[in-house]
């Protein structure tokens, strides 16, 4: 075999940018993969990933025929998707291009179509300008780490030749079976007034359609498409996002708000006062619902996620903790048996019979909107019923790819070390220091703090929870900035962005 010619960077503007392939190492991440379209990844580079993914499918499972394509709404992206797909098509593989679509609305066409290998362009929530894919072997199943780590070295290292026998098709209806069986269950027995937040990413018309099957009175918020993503990006973590779906749900009355980010597999949810419920507490509501449905209830739960999901008596049943991140929480799902885990981001997975075992913003919207049917109550009310906790927002201070994970291990080895000796986080002495992911140190009063690297972005992830005030969080988030500060590299720690 040959070995082509490779850029790591382009050149803008010459022949050599667009006849050779530009996939930086960088991109690949621990689950998905993510670049700057046309700084770090050219069509040529998403062609020969491609063909890698393909490889790597025939390496899983030499079996392997038939690959759902689809693609989020940017500008870029359908020839991203076509990039892609004459790669797998040029592994000798066949393609189901069926267009333009959210992330679960890709899930279900694997169960639609019969097809167990996926791959999805969309650079979910991230700025204009980036790209990515998510990839799937297997029904409601993303790579994980391992894969990734092989997917890395055929494109960027073996290049693996051209096969004959591959083939392209398009594939149209999926939307429509999609929203069919999202809305099977019937109309809801009281309709409410729901405020629909998307900022004109994907699933905006999609979303419209299920709510309004189900019989909502829906009042959108820049819920139609535009790929320059005026109002900010479709993120339910950013807190400017949230703030305008909470200013929304009080001007228009609305029973509650419901925020999908751009690929649309992550919800965020704004009470009928406009009080943000973070997606681990709407975790608990809805783990509640099921574990009444259920013998034996089982959960997995990220370590972002509030300590309230150790308590038997606020959730009955078995909680599995795991790594944050949709690739992990989902196959840990599928390996407990579990009925629903979730993530502090807004991924919800439903297994049987709730749901397929993948994430849907959609779907878990559903959810919740029956959960309030059935129990004739507000979102408040249920709600309050959780004991407080107060929870700060996602921290995400900027720091580079190749100095993250040495940043957290030094705010691991410095919160161990607090632990052995018996030391105090703000006052109050720290129990255990938990290392599933990242650095989480619990304290005696039930509060903790959390630090970690954002597997798809340049920057740390840092997490704080008191049971007993805001003051305390407030506390907790001041230490980590402290700690951080004396970190070379790591930006301030002074202000909540996108999760």
């Amino acid at each position: 075999m040959t070995r082509r010619r490779f850029q790591e960077r382009s050149p803008a503007g010459s022949a050599r940018s667009v006849r050779e392939p530009l996939l930086h190492a960088s991109g690949f991440r621990e689950y998905d993969a993510r670049w700057r379209m046309d700084q770090d990844v050219n069509l040529a580079g998403l062609t020969r990933l491609g063909r890698a993914f393909g490889a790597l499918l025939l390496e899983l499972d030499s079996g392997a025929r038939e690959v759902v394509l689809g693609h989020d709404y940017r500008s870029y992206s359908q020839p991203c998707a076509h990039a892609v797909g004459l790669g797998l098509a040029g592994a000798g593989l066949e393609v189901a291009d069926i267009g333009l679509a959210t992330t679960p609305m890709a899930y279900f066409a694997q169960f639609h179509l019969g097809i167990p290998a996926l791959a999805q362009i969309t650079a979910s929530h991230n700025e204009n300008g980036w790209t990515g894919v998510k990839m799937g072997h297997g029904l409601a199943r993303t790579l994980g780490p391992e894969e990734m780590d092989r997917l890395r070295v055929l494109a960027l290292e073996t290049d693996p030749d051209w096969r004959p026998g591959g083939g392209y098709r398009q594939v149209e209806g999926v939307e429509r079976a999609y929203v069919a069986d999202l809305i099977s269950g019937g109309p809801l027995g009281t309709p409410r007034r729901v405020v629909l937040a998307t900022a004109h990413g994907t699933p905006g018309p999609v979303a419209l359609d299920v709510l309004r099957g189900l019989g909502c009175e829906v009042i959108p918020l820049h819920a139609d498409l535009d790929w320059d993503f005026p109002h900010g990006n479709p993120n339910p973590e950013s807190e400017s996002f949230l703030a305008a779906l909470r200013e929304a749900v009080v001007a228009a009355g609305g029973a509650l708000g419901l925020g999908l980010d751009g690929d649309g597999d992550r919800l965020g949810v704004v009470d009928e006062a406009g009080r943000v419920l973070y997606a681990d507490k709407v975790g608990l509501l809805l783990a509640r619902r099921v574990a009444s449905r259920v013998s034996d209830p089982r959960f997995v739960v990220d370590v972002k996620c509030t300590g309230l999901v150790s308590d038997p008596a606020v959730l009955p049943g078995r909680v599995t903790w795991e790594k944050t991140g949709h690739s992990y929480i989902k196959a840990a799902v599928a390996r407990e048996g579990a009925h629903l885990g979730f993530e502090r981001s807004g991924h919800f997975f439903f297994r049987p019979p709730f749901g397929r075992g993948y994430d849907d913003g959609l779907l878990s919207a559903a959810h919740l909107l029956r959960l309030l049917d059935e129990a004739g109550r507000s979102l408040t009310d249920l709600a309050d019923e959780l004991p407080p906790t107060w929870q700060s927002p996602n921290f995400q201070p900027h720091v580079d790819d190749a100095r993250k994970y040495e940043a957290v291990e030094e705010v691991r080895r410095e919160l161990e070390a607090l632990a052995a000796a018996g030391g105090s986080l703000a006052g109050v002495p720290v129990v255990r220091v938990i290392t599933l992911n990242g650095a989480r140190a619990e304290c005696a009063d039930g509060s903790w703090l959390l630090v970690r690297a954002s597997s798809n972005r340049p920057s740390l992830v840092v997490i704080a929870e008191s049971r007993t005030g805001q003051a305390r969080m407030d506390a907790l988030v001041a230490e980590a900035g402290r700690m951080l500060a004396r970190i070379p590299g790591v930006a301030p720690l002074d202000g909540a962005t996108a999760g």
